[in-house]
């Protein structure tokens, strides 16, 4: 099963629409900005295979072979400043009051996720910019 994530880089976090192989739209995404601590995913493809997390639980699709990171992995969080380099879903998309852009109902989405996904033993992220706003 294949995913793809168009991101739009911002200051405080990188929000992104996701996507399934016929580019239907699925959920909204969240993660760090380019720079700082823990930054974005870089731009590429991905394979991602179920991984037990001590953190987020068994099953926990985590992203292999990620230029110079480990343990990235997609998993329910609505703010950047919750996330370690990682992507979190979201059903809509949020802005804190001190401007970090985020997602909402991220427990949702990822529920929706892990369900389109139930009988994958592996998946694909293809993860690249877009010019259009989120």
């Amino acid at each position: 099963m294949k995913f793809i994530i168009e991101r739009i880089y911002k200051d405080k976090g990188t929000q992104g629409k996701q996507y399934d192989s016929n580019g239907n739209f699925l959920f909204y995404t969240i993660e760090r900005s380019r720079t700082g601590d823990h930054p974005c995913i870089p731009e590429g493809v991905y394979v991602a295979s179920r991984y037990n997390s001590p953190k987020h639980g068994p099953n926990t699709w985590q992203l292999e072979d990620v230029p110079g990171r480990t343990h990235i992995q997609f998993h329910i969080a609505n703010w950047p400043h919750e996330l370690l380099g990682c992507i979190g879903p979201g059903m809509a998309l949020a802005t804190s009051p001190d401007g970090e852009p985020g997602v909402s109902r991220s427990r949702e989405a990822y529920s929706t996720f892990m369900t389109l996904t139930e009988n994958e033993s592996f998946i694909v992220f293809t993860i690249r910019g877009s010019n259009a706003e989120t």
